[in-house]
């Protein structure tokens, strides 16, 4: 099995009965229309400002059809990334009450490699990249752009704004956030289609690992190994400061440890409930990540 080398992850949270039943029975990830993002600047209309022609006096009109046309072919597919300097990127706790269910949910742990190869038809490596964090007001933009309604005009509002206006604009457009959510590392999947019908991409050989949040159900975890009984299992927990030399980052980094639930090679948690099968345990190790101070327990098997 190849490592799963840090900075080369991906993480998308779910809550356990959407990756239940919509993502892992098939291994499927679904690119979502742009529209359902979580930052408002996204989903409302873009501003511009314009060069006019002598036609047009309804920049309102023209301002919403632009934005419009923009959004209408665009699909988008979101993970998180690690943050070298603080946490792993299964870590974040504004993901967890976002997207994983309140600490209820799961975190799915992908390789990156692996996950571009197989989605090969997909990704774009101008499309596929990390988002850029500004500080601006949520009702101001930080920066308009123009759109020339008379080249608009000359060569038609299509190909104007697909091939030449969005183009040139791909970043400030698709690829830039407000600061406020920086701490969600976001690395952005950008696909743009015609289809009207939902599209996927695979993670049948990317996904290697999932973490459990920290209120994840324990009745649920047969059904979890069922569907995925080659993919290693992480219970997250919450274990005080007990451990010395902890850095003072936060006390929510502090006290996070990552106990090993069950692994491919059915290795499970030194304790698990009582509705799963215990191996017997032999050799019992503890090891500290030093880049990111999270304790991390493994244990084996005879």
């Amino acid at each position: 099995m190849k490592p799963f080398l840090p900075y080369n992850r991906l993480y998308h949270y779910r809550s356990f009965e959407t990756a239940k039943n919509h993502i892992l029975p098939e291994k499927k990830l679904r690119l979502s229309p742009i529209v359902n993002t979580n930052d408002p600047r996204e989903n409302r209309s873009f501003i511009f400002s314009t060069i006019y022609n002598d036609d047009n006096h309804d920049w309102i009109r023209r301002n919403q059809r632009v934005s419009d046309f923009l959004r209408k072919d665009c699909k988008i597919l979101c993970f998180s990334d690690d943050n070298k300097d603080h946490f792993w990127g299964y870590s974040y706790s504004r993901m967890w009450a976002l997207y994983g269910g309140n600490h209820r949910g799961i975190c799915l742990g992908l390789d990156k490699k692996e996950f571009i190869m197989e989605n090969i038809g997909f990704i774009n490596k101008f499309l596929f990249k990390k988002v850029i964090y500004e500080q601006h007001k949520m009702t101001e933009q930080p920066q308009w752009r123009t759109v020339d309604f008379t080249k608009l005009n000359d060569i038609g509002e299509e190909k104007y704004l697909r091939e030449v206006f969005r183009v040139e604009n791909l970043d400030y457009l698709f690829f830039t956030k407000n600061k406020e959510w920086e701490s969600e590392e976001e690395i952005r999947l950008l696909y743009f289609s015609d289809n009207e019908n939902p599209e996927y991409c695979s993670i049948k050989n990317s996904l290697k690992k999932i973490y459990l949040g920290v209120d994840f159900d324990y009745s649920n975890i047969d059904e979890l190994i069922k569907l995925c009984p080659d993919v290693d299992i992480y219970k997250l927990e919450f274990k005080g400061h007990k451990t010395k030399n902890f850095s003072a980052f936060s006390s929510y980094k502090n006290s996070l440890v990552l106990l090993p639930f069950r692994s491919a090679e059915n290795t499970i948690s030194e304790c698990p409930p009582r509705s799963v099968s215990r191996e017997a345990l032999c050799e019992i190790s503890e090891t500290r990540n030093q880049n990111h101070e999270i304790w991390i327990k493994k244990f084996g098997t005879r």
